[in-house]
This record gives structure tokens, sequence and C-alpha cells, in this order.
């Protein structure tokens, strides 16, 4: 067990180094930097040398996973809150509605009639493939100048949506979660609005612990985000608002900002991209048919 347990961490780092030589690589290309980081990965991960074995993944998960909180998070602070509020307006719901639809439509068609899935999970893996990511939705707007904001509530919404319908078409419609998921969503507002920084700023007053509100705003990110998830709402998405309630207390200390990026940028959001590559499978003919069909 201790040896497997050292195997996945020095894997782990290996992953991590990798993940910056790509950044650093496509960077000098002029490319989206995280682009690099999921190449790395696929090199690494099974569509490619399978050094890093799905058993050792697996192992280290967590690690992989948490640097989207982080990112989006981060990118609620310093991108999101000087645009303004991230509230969808109606042509951005109806867009996403729209979007939603026809691409769960043009995905399913195939899925129905030459993979012959059954409806029900036809339309689910439409769903599935319709709903885009935020990490790597977000990070690759980042590079579009002037950032298109528009397009950013739009992704949010349409991931939301989702959510939403896939849920209710894997597991069936349900009044109970759809009142917890409000309930959740209000709950994430009015606490983050209304508690979140004045809980920081008394922590830093009273607190002679070093770094507590430092630890503290990482327990947040952390827990807040996966809470929500537990409960039927979207961590990434939870983050992403969390930044923005975040942003005035972060931008006016320097200071936690800087290490907030560190952590972030050095570590666990490279490790996320990264672990986007890992996961890839090579294709086969059947994939790329229906890919190409699509």
């Amino acid at each position: 067990m201790l040896l497997e347990t050292a195997e996945a961490v020095a894997l782990l780092a290996l992953a991590l180094f990798a993940a910056k030589i790509g950044e650093e690589i496509l960077m000098r290309l002029g490319l989206p930097s995280f682009l690099g980081a999921i190449i790395a990965g696929m090199l690494l991960g099974r569509a490619g040398l399978n050094i890093i074995t799905e058993e050792a993944y697996e192992s280290t998960y967590i690690f992989y996973l948490i640097g989207l909180s982080f990112f989006l998070f981060l990118a609620g602070v310093e991108e999101l809150a000087p645009h303004g509020k991230l509230v969808p307006r109606k042509r951005e719901l109806f867009a996403s509605i729209v979007m939603l639809i026809t691409t769960t439509i043009a995905i399913a068609l195939p899925a129905y009639f030459y993979m012959h899935m059954p409806l029900h999970a036809a339309l689910a893996f439409g769903i599935a493939i319709t709903i885009a990511s935020l990490g790597p939705a977000i990070k690759l707007a980042l590079y579009i100048k002037p950032m298109p904001i528009a397009l950013l509530r739009l992704v949010v919404v349409l991931e939301l949506l989702g959510i939403i319908a896939f849920n209710s078409l894997t597991e069936g419609f349900s009044i109970n979660q759809l009142i917890t998921t409000i309930i959740v969503v209000a709950t994430i507002y009015f606490l983050g609005r209304r508690l979140f920084t004045k809980a920081l700023i008394e922590l830093e007053r009273r607190t002679r612990a070093r770094e507590a509100p430092f630890a503290l705003l990482v327990s947040i990110i952390m827990g807040a985000s996966f809470a929500a998830e537990y409960l039927g709402f979207n961590a990434a998405v939870t983050a992403l608002v969390l930044g923005l309630f975040a942003s005035d207390y972060l931008l006016k200390r320097p200071f936690f900002h800087e290490r907030l990026q560190a952590l972030t940028y050095g570590f666990l959001e490279p490790l996320f991209f990264v672990g986007i590559g890992i996961t890839m499978v090579t294709p086969d003919i059947q994939s790329l048919l229906v890919a190409v069909i699509i």
C-alpha cells in the first residue's frame, strides 16, 4: 500500500511537471497554454504511453479534480467581477435553451439510429456532450479580447439547464430535487453575498494562527463547491459565484491573492487540465465515424 501511494505521488509530480512544460511550449507557439497540459496528459495516459495508469490516476484523483474549483474561483475574482453580475439576459437564456435542444437532437439522432441506443439514453448522451465544461470554456474565453462576457453567461446557463435535463432523464424528474436545488442556489447567494467576506475579515482581525484567513478561504472553496455538488447543484458554478463575491476582499489584499494564484496556477489548475488528457482514450473507427456524422 505504501509503495503504491509513493508511486502515485511520484506520477502526480511527473504529471504536474509535464503539464507546465506543455503550457510553456504552447504559449511560445501563441496558442492557449492549457491545451499543452491536456496534450501532455494524453501522452502520459491511456491515449499515449500509458505511464500514468488508470489505477494511479484514481488514487490521486482528488488533486486532479479540485483544480477546477480553484481556477473558476479566481476567474470570478479576476475576470468576471470587473464586468458586473453573472445574471443572464433574456436573449442569453433563450439562446441557451435553443442551443441545448438543437445540439442534443443533432447528437442523439446518430446515437439512436447508428449506435442503437435506447431513446432516453441517446438523449442523455446528447445532453452530456452538449453541455460544455466550464473550466475549458472559460479558460478558452480568457484568450479572446475583449472577453465575451455574454458568451460566458450563456455557457453557465447552458451547463445548469443541461444538468437539470440530464438528471431528469437518468433519475426521473423530481419536485423535491428541484426545490432542493433552488434552496441551495438561494443559500449560496445569501451566504456568499452577505457573510463570506465578513467572516474572512472578522477572522483576520481576531486570529493569531498563521495564515488562518487563507486557510478558511481554501476550505470554503473546496467545502462549498462539493457540498453544492452533493446537494444537486454544480461545484464549478458555485466556485465561480463565490469568486465574484470575494473579489473586493482579495483584490484589496494582494498578499492573499498572490498566494491563491500560486496555489492555483502553479499546482491545482495544471493538474486539472493534465487530468483531462490522462483520462482520454484512443478512439476506435466507430467512434470516429460517429464524430464525423455529428
